[in-house]
């Protein structure tokens, strides 16, 4: 019989995506009692990615990780709730704590960073810029809810916020590339009290550059965000209800279905910057 897995603190205080056990052994995919539970036809251990196991048709995973959603949600969009929507409209609403007044600044419009705009568009944001160097994903962004876009390849950023601000700058500026470049511009452009969140998958050992006079000064902040801050077992159910309920586009981030025998050339529109998501479907 297994032995029962202690309490996670976090877990138990309401962020459970900041799990002891989580992170303790799905780094090193194992599950989260440090074994691997998978096993070959050979007999040997087979290492779940992150502890789970992705793109096979079966996947054994810890009871807190099957999370139930209304019946009459469609696979696809559902599907994109474990990961893309969850992190960007949570980087909005539960990290930033978008408020209604706020101007927001979304940099980076993949699949994170329009979900992020839904999320300050799902919270009424006054004002939402979208901001990227593809004439696609700026289309995207204003289809899910910027109200203003800038292309960094021709315009400069502080000085397009400025104007659009009237030199106040944002409330809210959440990146979601990952580049130390990206997360400091986003800092740099915060109005005073201003929040920017890092919602980007950053590199191992990247490191940026801030004055540390102005964060104080200006009472600045700089925030980490992973997995949206998000409570699986109430978010995924509420995210699921915002879409039925037409509050939250998940049909127009579905751009293919594919089979699991076309994976690789899913991951080559994904190096390629088209689309937004493909979904397999097996």
């Amino acid at each position: 019989m297994d032995a029962v897995l202690p309490a996670c603190r976090y877990c138990v205080g309401g962020r459970p995506v900041l799990c002891d056990l989580v992170s303790r052994h799905s780094a090193n995919h194992l599950s989260f009692d440090g074994r691997p539970r998978v096993r070959s036809a050979a007999g040997g251990d087979v290492f779940s990615f992150a502890g789970l196991g992705t793109f096979g048709q079966y996947a054994m995973v810890p009871e807190s990780a099957a999370v139930a959603v209304r019946r009459d949600a469609p696979f696809a969009q559902a599907a994109l709730v474990g990961c893309a929507v969850t992190t960007g409209v949570g980087a909005a609403v539960n990290t930033a704590r978008v408020r209604p007044s706020d101007t927001v600044l979304v940099i980076g419009c993949g699949g994170v960073g329009l979900n992020a705009i839904q999320g300050a568009r799902l919270v009424g944001a006054r004002r939402i810029i979208a901001a990227d160097v593809s004439d696609q994903k700026l289309a995207q962004a204003r289809h899910f809810g910027a109200t203003d876009v800038i292309d960094n390849r021709t315009e400069d950023l502080a000085e397009r916020i400025s104007q659009l601000t009237g030199g106040r700058g944002v409330e809210v500026a959440i990146e979601a590339i990952g580049l130390p470049r990206t997360i400091e511009a986003a800092y740099a452009v915060l109005a005073r009290g201003g929040t920017a969140v890092v919602a980007g998958q950053v590199a191992d050992g990247v490191r940026i550059t801030i004055d540390p006079f102005v964060m104080s000064d200006r009472e600045l902040s700089l925030i980490g965000s992973t997995y949206g801050s998000s409570t699986p077992d109430t978010d995924f159910p509420l995210l699921i209800d915002h879409y039925l309920d037409g509050r939250l586009d998940l049909d127009s981030l579905v751009t293919r279905v594919i089979d699991l025998k076309d994976i690789n050339e899913g991951f080559e529109q994904l190096r390629a910057g088209t689309g937004i998501r493909s979904v397999i479907a097996h």
